[in-house]
Formats: C-alpha cells, sequence, structure tokens
C-alpha cells in the first residue's frame, strides 16, 4: 500500500472515531439536558404560582407542592399565587436582611446572569431606580412596589395572566396579612 493511500486510510479512520465520540457526546449531553423536564413534567420555568421563579428547596412554605415521590422539580410550586408571592416576599426580605440591599446586589442575587440575560437584568435595574425616585438602597418596605417589576420580568404565567389582579397594592395587602412587612 503506498503511504499517500495508508495516510489518507488513517485520516479518514480517525475522523469517523473522533465524529462518533463527539456523537455519543452530544447524545449525553442532550440525554442530561430534558433530565429535569422528564422527572417533573408539566411544570414551567417558574414551576406552578411561582412568580419570582424560586429554586425549589426544602423550604417548607405555606402551599407548596411537593414533588410525587422520587420525581424532583426545578422550581418550586405553589396551590395559589398569593402563596408564591408571599414565599418571594420572605425570600426578598431574608435577601436584605443579609445585606443584599442595593439595587444592583439585591436583583444580582435574585436573578442571577447565569439564569437571565443581561439586557434584561439591567432594564429591571433601570425600572427599579425609577420607581425609587434614586434611592440606591432597597428597605423591606419598597418589596410589594418592586415585585411587580420583577415578577413581570421573569414573565411567570401564572403572574402575566393574573397582573391586572396582582399589582403593588394587593402584593402590599399580602404582605401584611402574612406580617411581611
Amino acid at each position: 500500500m503506498k503511504p499517500l493511500y495508508k495516510f489518507i486510510t488513517i485520516a479518514l479512520i480517525s475522523s469517523i472515531i473522533i465524529a462518533i465520540i463527539w456523537y455519543i457526546y452530544y447524545l449525553r449531553k442532550k440525554r442530561l439536558q430534558t433530565a429535569d423536564l422528564e422527572e417533573a413534567p408539566n411544570i414551567l420555568k417558574g414551576g406552578k404560582n411561582n412568580p419570582g421563579h424560586l429554586r425549589y428547596t426544602n423550604s417548607q412554605w405555606q402551599g407548596k407542592i411537593y414533588p410525587p415521590t422520587g420525581k424532583k422539580f426545578k422550581f418550586e410550586s405553589f396551590d395559589t399565587l398569593e402563596h408564591g408571592i408571599r414565599a418571594w416576599l420572605i425570600n426578598a426580605r431574608t435577601q436584605l436582611n443579609l445585606g443584599y440591599n442595593t439595587v444592583d446586589s439585591f436583583i444580582d442575587r435574585l436573578t442571577p446572569a447565569s439564569e437571565n440575560p443581561e439586557s434584561a437584568r439591567k432594564k429591571m435595574k433601570e425600572e427599579i431606580r425609577q420607581l425609587l425616585v434614586g434611592k440606591e438602597t432597597i428597605e423591606v418596605k419598597d418589596l410589594p412596589k418592586i415585585a411587580p417589576i420583577i415578577f413581570r420580568w421573569e414573565a411567570n404565567p401564572d403572574f402575566m395572566t393574573a397582573k391586572q389582579e396582582y399589582g403593588p397594592m394587593r402584593i402590599l395587602s399580602i404582605a401584611y396579612k402574612y406580617n411581611i412587612i
């Protein structure tokens, strides 16, 4: 066999092996990406009634919906939108108390760049600054005013269909009802 044909044969076989390895890697990665969806069918990005997209934790939230035995949720789900807003308000208050009380640190903490486009996070921060009239520090009493901005940008379907009903005044009433403020 001539050296040129031998080289071409080796190169061709090597290319085929590399293509097979890449394809196996691609299939494995694809299977891992869809594993969350298979584990929690019919659960949207934000879970049910979870306008702030709280990640699933072991917290025993009021109105929390637990996944079926052997399944996992990526995000919390609640029986009512009110319970989802309540959980978000409590979580947001905790973040403020932990020192994430500037507009930038608060939004960076609650809407991480790994899950949210930077352009959306920037616009969210701008809207909150306009609402707070140039004030840079967020206080617990500000949460009902800024919650609709965050919920709108998170685009949770349950909140988006009921956003007229759940404005700042309704969120404030939820905060008072559950002694969050």
